[in-house]
């Protein structure tokens, strides 16, 4: 839980008004905080020994006019966090300085996806490794994230949708419990919306819903009034489970024709694999390698019978976004995944879909964009709410302070 503002020292008080604006002036800390200048005086002095912030001299305005500025800013140095996505088929880490910004990333094969305390005992072992490979000392790492491709509770429990029934993992304490530092456990695909709406696709833009879609899973973050959506539970946009096909096959969740069932890249090779049985002719013949790349590949260049699935997809996105856009009013969608791959005509095609089956006040507004940002999108995302968290609690002053 945030530290409430009242409650902290002047101090802290002074670096989190720095780290949540980005830079301030001596000025404008006053005014942000009702602390004497004197006070301020000091306590800066204090926080540039500690090593928590730099002071820099701005340019003046661009006409050449008033003294520059001396900015405080948040020394990216005096801290890391360490930020995993986790799913069945792949971990990717990445380390990030105190405010964000990406020093290191890599992905590799993921250990057996298996919600247990021997899991996450091995992927704590994991990213002390990383950080010790890139020369950084653990004493250093102020909090790390782990973003799961799983449902996630509002206290940091992993809960496995193939154990629905079953007891909930507590991630969160299990992890803050062997590493001694705060730990932020999330859902992937609110960690990737993270990351697009500061940093991708959705920077700049209040309300939006980001889509990522993949192999086996479709989940989605929104943001309304620049807020993550988030449920006292924790649990939250499953769009994935949204019926779209009433007939359609039996899904996980106990739901029949589930959006998730019909759009991930592996449905959409079946569903091409059995058009091609069926004689559907494409330039892609039956036997041959067939994948979602391809597929994607092909429609680009003219191939009807690949095109016709991917504009199936469109089509089942649509009816489920439509709802959405009109309970929530977020006329942005950000699309994520492979389905990046997909091309313009995929995103005119979901757009001019959108427009038509949402309220019209909204239909104007539509826009869909594919996600900008690196593989590393989700690792990035947990790791900046886990920043976040750790400079709202004070934990990078208290470390300082040792």
């Amino acid at each position: 839980m945030n530290t409430p503002r009242s409650t902290r020292n002047s101090a802290d008080l002074l670096v989190q008004v720095i780290y949540e604006r980005g830079q301030a002036t001596r000025a404008e800390l006053g005014e942000h905080t009702g602390l004497s200048l004197n006070t301020i005086l000091r306590l800066v002095s204090e926080l540039r020994g500690r090593g928590l912030i730099l002071e820099s001299r701005d340019a003046p305005d661009g006409n050449g006019r008033g003294r520059p500025s001396d900015m405080l800013r948040i020394n990216p140095a005096c801290g890391y966090a360490v930020g995993l996505e986790f799913g069945e088929s792949r971990l990717t880490l990445v380390i990030t300085d105190a405010v964000g910004g990406v020093l290191h990333w890599t992905a590799t094969d993921a250990p057996p996806f298996v919600p247990s305390t021997s899991t996450l005992d091995h992927l704590a072992a994991l990213a002390r490794d990383f950080a010790a490979a890139q020369g950084i000392d653990w004493h250093h790492v102020r909090t790390l994230s782990l973003a799961l491709h799983d449902l996630v509770s509002a206290e940091g429990e992993w809960l496995s949708w193939s154990n629905l029934g079953g007891e909930p993992v507590p991630a969160r304490a299990h992890l803050e419990a062997q590493l001694a530092m705060p730990v932020h456990v999330e859902d992937v695909s609110r960690a990737f919306a993270e990351a697009e709406f500061r940093y991708g696709a959705g920077r700049g833009a209040p309300d939006q819903i980001a889509l990522l879609i993949g192999n086996q899973g479709v989940g989605s973050g929104a943001f309304l009034n620049g807020a993550l959506m988030k449920s006292a539970s924790g649990i939250g946009g499953e769009i994935g489970h949204i019926v779209v096909e009433p007939d359609g096959g039996l899904c996980q969740c106990g739901n029949h024709g589930c959006l998730v069932n019909l759009i991930v890249t592996h449905a959409v090779v079946a569903r091409f694999e059995d058009r091609l049985a069926h004689g559907l002719l494409s330039a892609i013949k039956s036997g041959e390698d067939i994948t979602f790349a391809r597929i994607c590949q092909a429609a680009e260049l003219g191939d009807k019978a690949a095109y016709t699935v991917l504009q199936e997809s469109a089509t089942y996105i649509a009816r489920a976004l439509a709802s959405t856009l009109n309970i929530l009013g977020a006329p942005l969608v950000i699309i994520g995944g492979q389905y990046r791959q997909a091309g313009s005509r995929f995103l005119d095609d979901l757009s001019i879909q959108l427009s038509q089956q949402v309220i019209p006040v909204l239909a104007h507004q539509v826009e869909v964009r594919y996600a900008e940002l690196s593989e590393y999108a989700s690792a990035w995302g947990g790791a900046l709410q886990a920043l976040d968290r750790a400079w709202a609690n004070d934990v990078f002053s208290r470390q300082a302070a040792r």
